[in-house]
This record gives C-alpha cells, structure tokens and sequence, in this order.
C-alpha cells in the first residue's frame, strides 16, 4: 500500500489500499453490492470503480486499486467514493 503522500517516479505503477468496515444494517452481498468509485482526480487508474467483496455487517474488508502515477512532477490525487446500486 501506497499512503497518502508518497513521492513516486513518473510512470510508476502502485496500489492504493482501504480497509473499511461495514458499520450499516446489512451485509453487503450480491444482493446488495458496493462499489468504490471514481469520481475525479489526476492520477490514472485501470478501471473506473472496484466491487467489493462481501462483507457482514461490522466486519472489515479490503478494497485495493491499481494506480499509475502520471508522466511528470507535481501533486496529484485520486477520489474515491464508497456507492451501492
């Protein structure tokens, strides 16, 4: 994992990795999936939201993305939000 911050050389490929928990009322399933979605930022990914695996409720998941960092210096960022259907 990556944490916040990081200084990386341009082109470098990474991951970025949460740890969540499920603190709602239901466990997250294919019933009720969840997805991490990107919303906006400047760093490049491979893909545009992530699925989540299933989850109970109060139990804590992993939720990793692949990252590549953009081909010159500078700040730069990456948003993502936790989304149900």
């Amino acid at each position: 994992n990556m944490p916040d911050g990081t200084k990386c050389l341009p082109n470098t490929r990474f991951q970025k990795v949460w740890q969540i928990k499920n603190t709602g009322k239901l466990n997250w399933s294919k019933k009720f999936p969840i997805k991490v979605i990107c919303v906006s930022g400047t760093i490049l990914n491979n893909a545009s939201f992530v699925t989540v695996a299933d989850t109970k409720v109060n139990e804590i998941t992993s939720i990793s993305v692949d990252l590549i960092a953009p081909k010159y210096s500078g700040n730069f960022y990456s948003e993502w939000v936790l989304s149900c259907n």
